[in-house]
């Protein structure tokens, strides 16, 4: 590391070094997208495309982490417990099956709830792209059910924003500045423990601290990008119905992640990138014990790249390398009665290796095009008491688009994706913030097959979309009890999800416009029995209106009753969410946003997940932004 940001300071202190400014996009770990939208709420979407672009500044409601954020797209919901790592679902897929990525940088995790980007203040998000498909062609291991592709925000005046919310007593702060060829933010945020609708107390508070720097420049006929995000994190609760008799607390969390892009115009580009981590984790019983789990990771990866214009097709190749060392966990439980300390080794000097060779075309054959990819991957993983695991997988996809009529569009997309097993779901045995684990090492990779059609329209006031989607899931890894508080991971047979999404928007006229979206689940193993993390069925309405300096927008959401549920889940009731905000632009520079959440405090789980607490209570947040013009 220290070599690292020795060459990039010595770099930037380069008079050969000319800054300019060019496309901090352009180096992503893969480039390609399947199918692309607009990047702004206020912009049209693709009605037909399988990618949903997010922007949160143009958010009337301030999002708290990026689950927060996502959860408008279509088929996204919340899952797992709740709180500052509260993660989400795609599709009916979640935790290690979705891939997330900072500026083309790999997230990986060893919590077993999966990866979590919660560490990255959302005000520091520029664009943030879902694929509501299986990705592994693009991706690798771990996007067999889709990704969430995270750009930081390109500040290029001094900017200014604070806020406050009455849920938690949250509060933030963020300043950026920068111009066209570099950038920097720097974020805080901070949260009180809140209050559920039943009156209990949440587990939820928490300090964030966050910042960006970006800086693009051209050097010997290169174009080149280097991103540095540092982010800190402390005293972070975790919300679910053990607390408070049993308190799970992160006592820190730390992330750096740094990357060096490398952009040629002959076709190749490429980049490296560090991301050094640190998670404790303590678990308090009353009067009994207490587990402090400390784990930290070294991760580090290198992407390359050609691609090949030509008049009738498309063409690009790529090679990934992707790395994880010094993965350890280690514990140390405390017996509060007889004050008698043990220390153990969870996880010991844990490695991975991922190296990957992929390509895709793309070509048009009269008014259909067509775009096809395939990926073939090496998998290696160890830690120093166990033997090496080796994996091979291979994935593909092809998809087309066929315009019926002018307004109408028919799609399809078929594709297959993998996911190699996490060291923690073959090696870590040991105290989580959910009760005690167990390891298999006997776990074999997942795979699975897609397949969506798509039917789009788009009228001069409307537009319409279908997608009818079926995901088939081989050797699903599924996490059982063993006994109470005490979790264990098996290979299922297979399992099947299959769904409808729907999805439009109507525009009255240049002040009124109405959108909405949809989705029908269901999830089954190869017996039959419910899959975990399927969402309830969902049907949302919003609302929006614009006049001169108001903007303001009126959001509606029902959720079905779930009452088929997957090991450790529980039964949910239909629920009525309705939520506000507006925002007056007070001069060229200022703008004020007013929000309420739960407007009807309906007593409601945000999932299904058995551990989940009640969500927080009716809330209401204020912000300020100022930006220099």
């Amino acid at each position: 590391m220290k070599v690292l940001l020795l060459f990039v300071l010595s770099a930037l202190l380069s008079p050969n070094l000319a800054f300019s400014a060019s496309d901090n996009s352009r180096i992503l770990a893969p480039l390609l997208v399947l199918s692309s939208s607009s990047s702004s709420s206020n912009d049209k979407q693709d009605p037909i495309s399988l990618t949903t672009h997010i922007k949160p500044e143009n958010s009337l409601q301030t999002p708290a982490n990026l689950s927060d954020l996502i959860k408008i797209s279509p088929s996204v919901a919340l899952n797992g417990q709740g709180g500052h790592f509260q993660n989400f679902s795609i599709r009916g897929v979640s935790k290690h099956r979705i891939k997330t990525l900072v500026s083309g940088i790999r997230i990986e995790s060893d919590r077993r709830a999966g990866v979590s980007a919660s560490f990255i203040d959302p005000l520091l998000m520029g664009d943030v792209a879902v694929y509501r498909n299986p990705a592994s062609t693009l991706f690798g291991s771990g996007a067999l059910g889709g990704a969430v592709q995270i750009e930081t925000r390109h500040f290029t005046q001094p900017s200014l924003m604070t806020g406050y919310s009455s849920e938690g007593s949250e509060h933030y702060q963020l300043f950026g500045t920068g111009q066209d060829n570099w950038s920097l933010g720097v974020a805080r945020r901070e949260a009180s423990n809140a209050s559920a609708t039943d009156g209990d107390e949440l587990n939820s508070h928490f300090t964030q601290y966050s910042a960006t720097f970006v800086a693009n420049g051209h050097w010997q006929g290169l174009d080149l990008d280097f991103l540095i995000l540092p982010s800190f994190a402390k005293d972070i609760g975790k919300s679910n119905t053990s607390f408070p008799t049993k308190t799970t607390l992160y006592p820190e969390e730390k992330h750096l992640l740094m990357k060096l892009g490398i952009h040629s115009d002959s076709g190749w580009n490429g980049n490296f990138y560090i991301h050094p981590n640190k998670l404790e984790t303590e678990v308090h019983t009353e009067n009994k014990s207490r587990n402090k789990v400390s784990g930290e990771a070294f991760d580090f990866g290198s992407h390359w790249q050609f691609e090949h214009d030509a008049n009738s097709y498309n063409s690009l190749i790529g090679l990934d390398y992707f790395g994880r060392r010094r993965i350890n966990i280690k514990e140390t439980s405390l017996n509060l009665l007889t004050q008698q300390q043990s220390f153990s080794q969870s996880l010991n000097d844990g490695q991975e290796n991922e190296v990957a060779l992929y390509g895709t075309l793309d070509w048009a054959w009269q008014s259909v095009a067509m775009q096809a990819g395939t990926r073939v991957s090496y998998f290696d993983q160890k830690t120093k008491t166990s033997h090496t695991q080796t994996n091979t997988a291979w994935s593909g996809f092809i998809n087309l688009s066929y315009p019926i009529s002018n307004a109408l569009e028919f799609t399809a997309d078929m594709a297959t994706s993998y996911r190699f097993p996490t060291l923690s779901e073959r090696f870590f045995t040991g105290t989580t913030g959910r009760g005690a684990v167990i390891g298999n090492p006997n776990l074999k990779k997942e795979s699975a097959h897609n397949i969506d059609l798509g039917l789009g329209w788009i009228g001069e006031n409307m537009s319409l979309a279908s997608h009818i989607f079926q995901l088939n899931v081989q050797d699903y890894i599924e996490r059982v009890e063993v006994s109470e508080d005490l979790l264990t991971f098996v290979n299922l047979n297979n399992g099947r999800i299959i769904g409808l999404e729907l999805s439009g928007d109507y525009t009255f006229n240049t002040q009124w416009a109405l959108d909405w979206q949809g989705h029908i689940m269901r999830g089954e193993d190869n017996n039959g029995k419910p899959l975990a993390d399927i969402p309830s069925n969902r049907f949302s309405l919003g609302l929006n209106h614009h006049y001169s300096r108001w903007t303001t927008q009126l959001h509606i959401e029902f959720l079905a009753h779930k009452n088929k549920i997957g090991n450790s889940e529980q039964k949910r009731d239909a629920s009525t969410l309705l939520s506000a905000a507006v925002r007056y632009q007070a001069g060229p520079n200022w703008s004020i946003s007013f929000s309420a959440n739960n407007l009807l405090n309906e007593k409601y789980f945000a999932s299904s997940d058995k551990k989940s607490a009640l969500a927080p209570e009716r809330s209401l947040a204020l912000s300020f932004s100022w930006v220099m013009h």
